[in-house]
């Protein structure tokens, strides 16, 4: 198959930028020995796939396309040695016909593909339509996820996943087609008995949805929110993973949990792009409720005000046990936020008394409940 090497490429109409457009072949050698980064585009007009190699040759980035120039496919290998893993595969699906150009995937429907160096695969449907429907796929066989490292030229063993029917992407039926795929896409996967993770999946979004809702709030108790659940009175403590620092693939599915949620709650409960998430820091108000548990905190702590509660997402790390643990503690949002105009009446200033108080005697410690059936 033969290929082309722009100095640079615009995404949106899959032209060349810049002068020459495009590098001769040992320019393009050069650079990609370097690992100065390159881009390298099929030999058509307009390609039917673009592959970009990131800076140091860590990460390849394959994008096929309809002829129409429409993304049907992006596929992500990372570089581990002389081996490439491949991470992500992202697959399109346009309910509304094909647009001929590129469109933000949160208007479209797709599915995603995330690899985990375990075997595990967990495959996300996402719709403007539809809530999110994830499935879990363990002992994937990774050599369907794996190749080596490209010499110069050889790229045929990134292009295998080419798209080969797209007509089913496409029109009324897309949807359906996408649902059929989240069941079909990793066929060979097996049932694990022996799991060095627990991870409860997406259950952090559908805990905030139920924190956000209204409907019968003050009737639920906190197994009706979600479960497990360390039930505290006041405030509940929801674990979401748990992982031994030497299962590389668990950590990594921990790490990817964490990534996920904070993504969502920042879009829906923070403010998206002016980020209006508290991050709890140092030993001030629920932040050394932590500190005091034994808790080493990994990266930040933030809270989402959510329905009357905080919502705080705990990424801590045990290093005598070697563990890594991820857990949403809700808590009353006075225990994170003062009421305005707290202290200018006595009511006012009792009440602020009381939450300190009911804050400073809580227990933010937990452990994995014995239950694990949703592991």
């Amino acid at each position: 198959m033969m290929s082309r090497y722009p100095n640079r490429f615009e995404t949106y109409r899959l032209e060349p930028i810049g002068e020459p457009a495009y590098l001769d072949l040992d320019d393009a050698r050069g650079r990609y020995e370097r690992g100065a980064g390159l881009s390298v585009v099929e030999d058509t007009d307009p390609p039917g796939w673009y592959l970009e190699v990131s800076p140091r040759g860590h990460r390849f980035t394959v994008t096929f396309y309809t002829s129409t120039k429409t993304p049907l496919r992006v596929v992500t290998w990372e570089r581990d040695e002389d081996e490439l893993r491949c991470r992500r595969i992202l697959d399109i699906y346009y309910p509304d016909g094909d647009p001929g150009h590129r469109v933000p995937y949160v208007q479209l429907t797709t599915v995603t593909q995330q690899i985990f160096s375990d075997g595990v695969v967990v495959i996300t449907l996402s719709s403007s339509s539809a809530p999110d429907e994830l499935r879990e796929v363990t002992n994937a066989p990774l050599t369907l996820f794996r190749t080596d490292v490209p010499a110069f030229g050889e790229w045929a063993p990134l292009l295998l996943s080419a798209v080969t029917d797209t007509r089913r992407r496409f029109g009324p039926d897309a949807f359906a087609t996408a649902a059929s795929d989240l069941q079909d896409v990793v066929p060979f996967g097996l049932p694990s008995t022996d799991r060095e993770a627990l991870v409860a999946g997406s259950r952090g979004m559908s805990i905030l949805t139920a924190l956000a809702d209204p409907a019968g709030r003050a009737a639920r108790t906190w197994a009706d929110i979600g479960s497990p659940v360390v039930d505290r009175g006041a405030s509940a403590i929801f674990p979401l993973a748990s992982a031994q620092a030497e299962a590389r693939g668990a950590m990594e599915r921990l790490h990817a949990v964490r990534d996920r949620l904070q993504m969502d709650a920042i879009h829906f409960y923070g403010g998206d792009h002016f980020h209006a998430e508290t991050d709890l820091r140092g030993e001030d108000g629920y932040a050394r409720n932590i500190a005091r548990s034994g808790i080493e905190t990994v990266g930040p702590v933030y809270a989402w005000r959510v329905g009357g509660h905080a919502a705080v997402l705990v990424h801590g790390r045990d290093s005598a046990e070697g563990t890594e643990t991820l857990a949403l503690h809700v808590v009353p949002a006075d225990w994170v936020w003062e009421p305005p105009g707290a202290g200018n009446t006595k009511r006012g200033q009792s009440r602020r008394r009381r939450a300190a108080a009911e804050r400073d005697a809580a227990d933010a410690s937990w452990t994995w409940p014995e239950r694990r059936d949703h592991a």
